[in-house]
């Protein structure tokens, strides 16, 4: 096994291109960031990417619609009392950068290890939304806390 995080909480496994800890695994491709972090590409359902990235002692994770270089960003849409209920693909801005109308849209936020199995397991069971996602309707954290244990419980 290559460790993709050096606590030992994940690893990537390269005789069976998964991700895993202790007690899960996902499909995973081994990626490396343009600036050479060490991540990996998840397959959490059809279609859908979450890239997991190291950032001692938490990992960067992000949610995308297929390839992630495609840049196309998915959300994950809450209801009024702050709980996930579902994932939306974020559409091109109009000023035609992806990054424009993926930015505090996209669930993209910094976790504590020990949570990536349970974030994996919440957007796996998420089905897809019509409602196209808006700044203030969707689980983003922009605040610079990790999310927690106590977050993915209560939906914040």
């Amino acid at each position: 096994m290559v460790p993709c995080w050096h606590s030992g909480h994940v690893h990537f496994d390269e005789t069976t291109s998964t991700i895993e800890g202790d007690g899960w695994s996902y499909p995973a491709k081994l990626s490396e960031s343009d600036w050479g972090d060490l991540g990996a590409a998840v397959s959490v359902k059809r279609g859908l990417t979450v890239l997991l990235r190291s950032d001692l002692p938490e990992s960067w994770i992000s949610l995308w619609l297929g390839d992630p270089t495609d840049e196309v960003g998915v959300a994950i849409v809450k209801d009024r009392d702050g709980r996930p209920i579902g994932l939306s693909e974020i559409p091109l801005c109009t000023c035609g950068i992806r990054g424009c109308g993926n930015a505090g849209v996209q669930f993209a936020t910094q976790v504590s290890e020990e949570v990536v199995p349970l974030v994996l397991n919440l957007i796996e069971g998420l089905p897809t939304v019509p409602t196209e996602p808006e700044r203030g309707e969707t689980w983003f954290h922009d605040d610079g806390r990790v999310l927690t244990f106590r977050d993915i419980r209560r939906g914040d």
